[in-house]
């Protein structure tokens, strides 16, 4: 939306538009001597509204021939009023995809309310799990996932109306720090999932694949403990316009009481304010600015902890690397590196393609 964007893609744009008017008018043709399936006319009135994308599960089995992922996907995608030709186009490409997979596709229907669920699964497919493609036609969407149970609960969800994960105490925490109303996007993530499916792959790799024996699972959990990881309950970002400009906002929920010095050191404590006298510093017509606070100290003493954590054989090996690789740069990493640093970063753009940062 920003006019300095639009100037500086104009000439792009002019260019796109002329190679968009001669496929559409090839497309056109197609479809007047029957080569194409879909009348182009019809695909100028294709909207999205908004979308929905969530990684709803992570997880590793143990199977028969190795490990099984079971990896949870929804998306939800809006259409308005163009639903009816998106939702024709979908069937055509899972008509297509029956017929034209390398490897034999199951097909199954199925109904919940009014709501008809096509699920389609490769049995053959190595290490699927429950796993396939779901695509449940709404009134004025879509709903896709991998896992059959997943895309019929948030379904029922649907049509009572029943909120999960905007009920759910992490996600309120975060979202009353953020300008979630009238917001262009909203990113939220929970990071500790993240790390479980981690450690439980390590494990499970560790029990059944040959050559990960040596993979040392308690060092890695020691590891994430000492910078305090599990610490950040939950992180969120929103983006949103105001007075024409594109404002991002983010918080993190990471508690005191089991908050480590080198996230507080990296994310910045919860007393300490942003000092804005850099913005003197920042050209009139700058299209994007940054800015925060980082204590370089203390993610350097966050990684010496981390090192010490890995296990006296590990960390003596660490140690002496970093020992040999300062002598020969002749300089310290904390003394002279860490040290001269300041705690305030900024940085800002002009017109996308200048760039320039000061710390």
């Amino acid at each position: 939306r920003e006019p300095e964007v639009k100037k500086f893609l104009a000439d792009a744009q002019t260019q796109l538009q002329a190679k968009f008017d001669s496929m559409m008018a090839e497309a056109k043709e197609m479809h007047a001597k029957g080569a194409f399936p879909v009348d182009p006319a019809k695909l100028m009135s294709l909207r999205m509204r908004g979308m929905t994308f969530a990684i709803t599960k992570m997880e590793l089995k143990k199977g028969d021939s190795g490990p099984e992922p079971e990896l949870g996907v929804i998306m939800h995608m809006d259409f308005g009023e163009s639903a009816e030709q998106w939702q024709s186009l979908a069937k055509m490409g899972m008509d297509l995809l029956e017929k034209k997979a390398p490897m034999k596709m199951a097909r199954e229907e199925s109904k919940v309310g009014d709501v008809q669920i096509v699920t389609m699964t490769a049995p053959d497919a190595p290490r699927a799990g429950a796993m396939g493609l779901n695509v449940a036609m709404l009134k004025t969407g879509m709903l896709i996932g991998t896992l059959k149970d997943q895309v019929r609960t948030v379904i029922e969800n649907m049509q009572a109306d029943k909120k999960v994960l905007g009920a759910s105490a992490n996600y309120k925490n975060t979202a009353k720090h953020l300008a979630v109303e009238g917001a262009e996007m909203e990113m939220y993530m929970r990071p500790t999932a993240l790390m479980d499916f981690i450690m439980q792959s390590a494990d499970i790799a560790k029990e059944m694949s040959s050559g990960a024996e040596e993979v040392d699972v308690g060092a890695m959990k020691r590891v994430m403990d000492s910078m305090g990881l599990r610490s950040l309950q939950s992180m969120g970002m929103t983006c949103s316009y105001v007075d024409g400009k594109a404002m991002w906002n983010g918080y993190v929920v990471s508690p005191a009481p089991e908050r480590k010095p080198m996230i507080e050191g990296i994310l910045g404590s919860s007393n300490k304010v942003l000092d804005q006298t850099f913005l003197k510093w920042v050209p009139k017509d700058a299209v994007h600015v940054g800015a925060g606070t980082l204590e370089p100290m203390a993610v350097y003493e966050g990684i010496m902890q981390a090192i010490k954590a890995s296990g006296e054989e590990e960390s003596k090996k660490a140690m002496a690397a970093m020992e040999a690789m300062e002598k020969q740069m002749g300089f310290s990493l904390r003394d002279d590196l860490c040290a001269a640093l300041g705690e305030t970063y900024a940085w800002w753009n002009l017109a996308i393609k200048i760039g320039r940062a000061h710390v």
